[in-house]
């Protein structure tokens, strides 16, 4: 599906321009209870924010004055965009204005990960020229993510030819972290280990006492990965799970990402200590393979091939389903699975983590796989997210 390419507002566009001006210029100070500077950490040199937090600070009304000011800037500026497109330019405007926030708050050298609308994720143009207009507004300090889909694929690569700090998010596997790394070459590819661990728990699956967890296990041969692949450039960011300790189980990964309210406590209990891969049983269990569930730690040699095949032509003039073809010829299917509404709305029902026993089958017969699986229930509730938050702008727009 693609909502926006014949509509999307090209980064060097007037309306483009107009919407920039007015982040720029709109105060920022002062919208929420954010931990202050003297509270961060020494050593930690980055910060991020999502739409659950962006929904709370305007159920707080702390964004109402600006979302009116910029549906005022946009009737004017644009008054033949639609009613979805003026929603598209509030959430930017949203979305930009809390990371300029955060810049002006903790100050030069701090890298902040800025988040799109979720509409955009099957869209490679919108992706494209919205991340090169978000990027433009603090090329020093902002890093735009961009989820795994063949048309984030798309738009990151063409993000990063322009010189675009991205972070590929959405990733659950080495395989899925090899391909962007090698295709792509952003700055960071993002990791949620704790989905994984969840994953394996849900679905019964061993998660070997006394050895790290199953997504530590995986963050942990995607360094390895990264770390041997030629000339690579990216690092891996690893959210760590909300009220557990996993920080140290972590040690080792390129960047943690933490509530900030952890992140005095992890400085304080953090360890050098690192489980050596070798001999991990998970890496071995039958129990495992026999799930399919080995496919979160395993690396595929033909994923250089898919990065070589679609580097052939520029990424502008490829699209998703192009991208699914190539998946396809290099018996990749399942890494960035198209799955039809009903199965988006069965994934919707079983919350981020996919149910084991309504898959299983489909896992079994190669058409799905777990980590492809993860990252369709990702996209599925950031679009809950996203929703939730457009309504809030809605409802401030109209205040």
């Amino acid at each position: 599906m693609n909502l926006l390419t014949d509509r999307v507002p090209p980064h060097d566009s007037e309306l483009a321009h107009a919407v920039r001006g007015f982040c720029l210029n709109e105060p920022t100070g002062g919208r929420s209870a954010w931990p202050v500077p003297n509270e961060w950490p020494a050593g930690f040199a980055g910060i991020g924010t999502n739409h659950a937090l962006l929904d709370e600070g305007l159920q707080a009304a702390v964004f109402r004055g600006t979302v009116q000011r910029a549906e005022q800037l946009l009737r004017r500026a644009a008054p033949e965009l639609t009613e979805s497109e003026r929603r598209h330019e509030i959430a930017f405007v949203v979305d930009a204005l809390r990371g300029l926030e955060l810049v002006r708050a903790f100050g030069a050298g701090v890298e902040v990960c800025v988040d799109l609308h979720s509409d955009f994720a099957t869209d490679a143009e919108a992706s494209y020229h919205y991340g090169r207009r978000m990027f433009a507004l603090c090329p020093q300090q902002f890093v735009v993510k961009i989820p795994l889909t063949p048309a984030g694929l798309l738009a990151a690569h063409r993000l990063v030819g322009d010189g675009v700090r991205v972070e590929v998010t959405h990733g659950f596997s080495v395989r899925q972290h090899e391909l962007v790394a090698r295709y792509v070459r952003p700055r960071f590819v993002g990791s949620v280990p704790g989905r994984v661990d969840a994953w394996f728990e849900k679905g019964g699956l061993p998660l070997a006492p006394g050895w790290c967890r199953p997504g530590a296990l995986m963050t942990a041969v995607v360094q390895e990965m990264l770390g041997e692949l030629p000339e690579c450039v990216t690092k891996q960011v690893a959210a760590t799970a909300h009220g557990s300790d996993t920080e140290s189980t972590l040690a080792g990964v390129d960047v943690l990402s933490m509530p900030s309210l952890r992140a005095r406590e992890a400085v304080d209990r953090r360890t050098d200590e690192l489980q050596p891969l070798a001999g991990h049983p998970l890496l071995t269990s039958e129990v495992v393979a026999a799930a399919g569930a080995d496919v979160f730690f395993r690396s595929e040699s033909s994923t250089l091939v898919v990065a070589e095949q679609l580097a052939q032509r520029p990424a502008e003039l490829l699209d998703a389903e192009r991208v699914g073809a190539v998946l396809t010829d290099c018996q990749l299917p399942d890494l960035m699975p198209e799955l039809l509404p009903v199965e988006r709305r069965d994934l919707a029902a079983g919350g981020p983590v996919p149910v084991r026993e309504l898959w299983q089958a489909r896992v079994d017969t190669g058409e799905l796989a777990w980590d492809g699986l993860l990252t369709e229930a990702a996209l599925v509730a950031s679009a809950v997210k996203q929703r939730q938050l457009d309504e809030r702008l809605v409802e401030a727009s109209r205040a």
